[in-house]
């Protein structure tokens, strides 16, 4: 998930933030204090004993009349009350009384900086500011050991936190959705706050320095994104080789590691919907499978909307690249199983998107065109399976959008591929320029089925024969996209081996007609077989019939078991077999010619012989 901070007030009211999504189950006990900066002076190795001249209780005073102007969104106010304690404590700077109520203050000042970024949005006052205040932080943290480190970097990481919020709709991917225009700024300057924090010379645990890495690495990739139009992936690679390596008990103890996955899947998701890289299918397939495996043991994680839509995108994205590759398959239900899983994501994003973006969600961005287009062209390849036939425009999410650009041209390409009007089906195709090339794989599927719904429902039922030039002209969808002949060929005689052909037919390649109707479908052979069983005559060569009878047992006289179902490799197999393993006749005479059990190899000689006695008597008469 990004870093970037929400600014809806109201949103962050009704939506659980990720910090306490994932850590949910790791709350600690609040403190009395409203802020966690303002500990008791026990945790900063102070005594009563030790507190000097100091009045801590009119600083106390002061900082607790701070924390109200800050609540009440009076920031310069509250700054203004907290530089007040510093003048006070600036003789005492080397005094460990002094050392705790500076560091309180400089913590909370630039505490009120970021609080004031994100109600009222950044200017380079505020940008300045923000960066004074962290630099004033880090030069008294660097000059003094006194102070507790579990304190300070409790009160770090807190800062880092509201230096870099969370948020469950905002997506590198997809920046048109943020109406902030000021997030490359923002980025900036999470950049330079923890860069001034990375560069203390205080030893800081583990945990800090790589939430302060993580951060780091987010701003830059969000800054890159921003400013460049391009992610480096060199800048991920570290995270990207931790999170694949990370076992699912480590990822449960690590508390950033949803995070981590999250920001790896936008990179990926961005690179290929920018057209700055294909899909990395095994590389994002091991993600997919590690936040798979994540979320079932986690049930914030399983909740979190925005993780769960990049999941589902992601997911769509592998299938996708897999999309196109070997079109014998378009006509096997594997490949319908698969467009229905492919379906399936994209109405999971959909619902997703409605959930967070709520009323605004106008489908103007390219990832909602990208799932939504996604979702009307899946729909359109299982528009003729009998329980597929669902307008997806009924549907309720995207009828309240109706009106909408984009989803007007969608129904208008459906209601063409619907119709079966391939070239205005093209032409409407064109027209979404932003998509067309992000779901080719998709678009080609509906190109094919299209020209072979058009042949078996428009074509083959009107013409009793029809030239292949014809069938060519009426199936071509755009001059640049002829059907050659070989296709045509190929369509026609795969339709008959995967059992989907609507109509018999029959080919004459000596003049390219086919010819369609009932009435063909008939043996392979054009000898019937009563005229060669049981008969004892001979040919006028001096052939005997039972020469035919050898000639022609391949399975055709014979009905064999059923062919349905099968692909053409295991069809043709058992044509092989049935030629190689031949029965043996009833009839007891010509035993010279009879080759039970045995293979039909045997008699290729023969056969030959039988075939130049037959050229030669037909040239003689």
């Amino acid at each position: 998930m990004s870093d970037v901070e929400d600014g809806n007030g109201n949103y962050d009211d009704f939506m659980m933030s990720d910090e306490e999504g994932v850590d949910m189950v790791e709350m600690e006990e609040e403190t009395d204090e409203e802020d966690g900066c303002f500990k008791e002076e026990s945790e900063f190795n102070v005594t009563k004993e030790e507190i000097g001249t100091l009045d801590e209780r009119e600083l106390e005073g002061l900082c607790d009349e701070a924390l109200s102007f800050m609540e009440d969104q009076e920031f310069k106010r509250s700054r203004d009350i907290l530089q007040e304690v510093l003048h006070r404590t600036d003789k005492y700077k080397t005094e460990l009384t002094g050392i705790v109520w500076r560091w309180k203050s400089l913590s909370q000042i630039a505490k009120s900086w970021l609080s004031e970024i994100h109600y009222n949005g950044i200017d380079d006052r505020s940008f300045q500011g923000t960066i004074d205040a962290f630099r004033a932080l880090v030069h008294h943290l660097d000059g003094t050991e006194l102070l507790n480190g579990r304190l300070v970097e409790s009160t770090l990481t807190d800062l880092v936190h509201e230096l870099c919020p969370a948020s469950k709709r905002d997506f590198m991917f997809a920046v048109e959705l943020i109406a902030d225009d000021s997030i490359a700024w923002k980025m900036q300057l999470r950049l330079q706050s923890i860069a001034l924090l990375q560069e203390s010379h205080r030893s800081l645990s583990d945990e800090v320095k790589n939430t302060l890495e993580l951060k780091r690495v987010a701003a830059k990739v969000w800054s890159d994104r921003l400013e460049k139009g391009r992610i480096d992936l060199n800048d991920i690679h570290e995270l990207q080789v931790s999170c694949c390596e990370t076992s699912i008990e480590d990822a449960t103890s690590d508390q950033h590691y949803a995070e981590k996955i999250g920001l790896m899947l936008q990179c990926h998701i961005f690179n290929y919907l920018n057209g700055h890289a294909e899909v990395p299918g095994d590389l994002v397939s091991r993600l997919i499978e590690q936040l798979e495996l994540f979320s079932s043991n986690s049930l914030s994680v399983s909740q979190h909307l925005g993780l769960m839509i990049q999941l589902s995108t992601a997911k769509a994205l592998v299938m996708l690249s897999h999309l196109g590759r070997d079109k014998s398959r378009i006509e096997l239900r594997l490949f319908y199983r698969d467009i229905r899983t492919l379906r399936e994501q994209f109405w999971s994003c959909l619902q997703q998107m409605e959930e967070i973006g709520g009323s605004r969600q106008n489908f103007s961005s390219l990832f909602e065109q990208f799932i939504l287009s996604g979702f009307i062209f899946c729909s359109m390849i299982l528009h003729r399976r009998t329980h597929d036939q669902i307008n997806p425009f009924d549907l309720e999410q995207l009828k309240i959008a109706s009106e909408v650009p984009s989803i007007q041209l969608l129904r208008k390409i459906y209601h063409h591929y619907v119709q079966l009007d391939l070239q205005k089906l093209h032409q409407a195709i064109q027209q979404l320029a932003a998509v067309k090339r992000l779901l080719k794989g998709l678009i080609d599927n509906i190109y094919y089925l299209g020209r072979l719904t058009k042949l078996w429902e428009q074509i083959a039922p009107v013409y009793s024969c029809i030239s292949l030039k014809d069938i060519q002209n009426m199936l071509e969808i755009d001059q640049t996209i002829p059907v050659s002949r070989d296709e045509l060929l190929t369509v026609l005689m795969t339709s008959i081996l995967n059992n989907t052909a609507k109509i018999y037919y029959k080919l004459d390649l000596t003049q390219d007609l086919v010819y369609f109707g009932d009435q063909y479908k008939v043996q392979l052979c054009s000898h019937p077989k009563k005229t060669f069983i049981n008969k004892k005559l001979f040919t006028e060569s001096g052939a005997k019939l039972s020469h035919f009878e050898v000639a022609n047992n391949i399975g055709i006289f014979d009905q064999p078991c059923s062919l349905k179902g099968l692909d053409s490799c295991a069809f043709f197999d058992k044509i092989q077999r049935s030629r190689d393993h031949i029965e043996a006749t009833e009839q007891e005479e010509d035993t010279k010619l009879r080759v039970p059990k045995s293979r039909s190899s045997e008699r290729y000689e023969e056969l030959a012989n039988l075939a130049n006695e037959l050229l030669s008597f037909n040239d003689i008469k």
